[in-house]
């Protein structure tokens, strides 16, 4: 009877481990279960209350101090990435999408993107402006195009907007290679454009005032014929080499200092040379 009676003890046991084991998995599947319910009623919650919140549906589009031609390529933007008026939700919008879209853009030099609750996506274009008019020979047929301080290429339509007078560089090779919203790759315009930039950095820029530069890419220098300005005189000519052109610049300066504290002009000023020629 003793053995019978501890052989019954181990059998009954066993049972009991079974079911507890059951109950912990129960207890596991509860609160998966509703771990699960609560991340559908938070996400519901989160779509409800603020992602989809009517209250913050898109209804404006602010572009300030963007021309008509730019208000339109944003609109075309916008469309392009999904967003739409009295449909899109602030939260929502894909902001990132947008900027690349806009940034592509060879009108667009810099984009800020901006929400404004409840109701309002403010978008800031900085367009690109031109700095010079190409100009190529009649014989290719192509048309003039304008190009940035930076190298790009503008659609011909920005030649409709209000642009001062700008300075035409003439003696392009291979007008091809030019196509709007491109950047030009052209050593001679780029030196061009380096001299630009540089001229508006330095206090003697100031008599830079260009009329027109012609490319002589085969003697590696640009010449450019300049407006009555401090020391220069009506129509006067400055030779620089295309390359190295800061420290050409720096060269050129020495030249127009002593002319200046002497009271003399120029007409004619070749930095090409070692020893610079220059002409009253």
């Amino acid at each position: 009877m003793a053995t019978s009676s501890k052989s019954a003890r181990p059998a009954a046991a066993r049972p009991q481990g079974l079911s507890l084991l059951a109950r912990f998995s129960l207890y596991l599947a509860s609160l998966f279960l509703v771990a699960v319910v609560l991340y559908f009623l938070c996400g519901y919650g989160v779509r409800s209350c603020y992602r989809e919140n009517p209250a913050f549906l898109l209804t404006r589009l602010q572009m300030p101090n963007a021309s008509e031609e730019l208000q339109e390529e944003i609109r075309r933007a916008v469309d392009y990435c999904g967003i739409k008026l009295e449909d899109s939700y602030l939260p929502t919008l894909p902001l990132g999408k947008l900027r690349e879209t806009l940034r592509d853009n060879p009108q667009v030099a810099e984009v800020h993107l901006r929400r404004i609750y409840p109701d309002t996506l403010r978008i800031e274009a900085t367009p690109r402006i031109p700095v010079a008019i190409l100009r190529f020979h009649p014989s290719s047929g192509c048309p003039d195009l304008l190009v940035d301080r930076e190298g790009m290429v503008l659609p011909r339509k920005v030649a409709t907007m209000p642009v001062k007078v700008l300075p035409t560089i003439r003696g392009i090779k291979n007008p091809q290679e030019f196509q709007p919203g491109k950047r030009c790759q052209d050593k001679g315009v780029l030196a061009v454009l380096t001299f630009l930039r540089e001229s508006k950095l330095r206090p003697e820029g100031t008599m830079y005032e260009i009329q027109n530069v012609s490319l002589d890419v085969p003697n590696n220098r640009m010449i450019l014929n300049l407006e009555a300005s401090g020391v220069f005189r009506p129509g006067a000519r400055l030779v620089l080499p295309l390359d190295n052109v800061p420290q050409e610049m720096d060269r050129v300066k020495i030249v127009v200092d002593l002319r200046t504290s002497a009271h003399e002009t120029i007409s004619y000023l070749n930095a090409v040379y070692e020893k610079i020629p220059v002409y009253p």
